[in-house]
């Protein structure tokens, strides 16, 4: 990429060409918490042939699950309703869903070993944010068996 725009900070030549009107000089602090965001949030540990998931990417998957769990009582009520319905195109599609409350966890660690940092934070910010949002549009019933499971409390 360097070599067809010809300069090795790409980022600058690129910010003088979409955001002239913005002046950045000097440069930009490519860090958060001591890590660089530029490169993939993984732990190299001596003995172990393979990179460890990072703190920020287990935060992003685990806050991805949780706000899938926070979904989960939406889910088990399309559920009843597919198994009334005929045929099994609804009870497919309920199944996937659950699926892919336990799938896309999985799928962010395994994509986060090659992504920055950077995009595994916006992931486990996002995600976090879903969660308040999907807190606030549960009905108030819903809430208390929901958050429970959240803080480890049994029903």
């Amino acid at each position: 990429f360097s070599a067809v725009f010809g300069a090795a900070d790409i980022t600058g030549k690129l910010n003088e060409v979409l955001y002239p009107q913005l002046h950045i000089e000097g440069q930009v602090n490519k860090t958060f918490l001591g890590q660089d965001i530029t490169k993939p949030d993984v732990l190299h540990v001596g003995g172990i042939p393979f990179a460890l998931p990072g703190f920020f990417l287990i935060l992003s998957a685990y806050t991805q699950f949780l706000s899938g769990k926070l979904m989960l009582p939406t889910v088990t009520k399309e559920e009843k309703v597919a198994k009334k319905t005929e045929g099994g195109a609804d009870d497919a599609m309920a199944a996937t869903q659950k699926y892919m409350i336990y799938m896309f966890p999985v799928m962010t660690l395994v994509f986060g070993y090659q992504f920055s940092l950077a995009l595994v934070l916006y992931w486990a910010t996002f995600s976090a944010f879903q969660m308040g949002q999907q807190y606030l549009m549960l009905p108030k019933s819903s809430r208390p068996a929901t958050m429970n499971f959240l803080i480890g409390k049994s029903s």
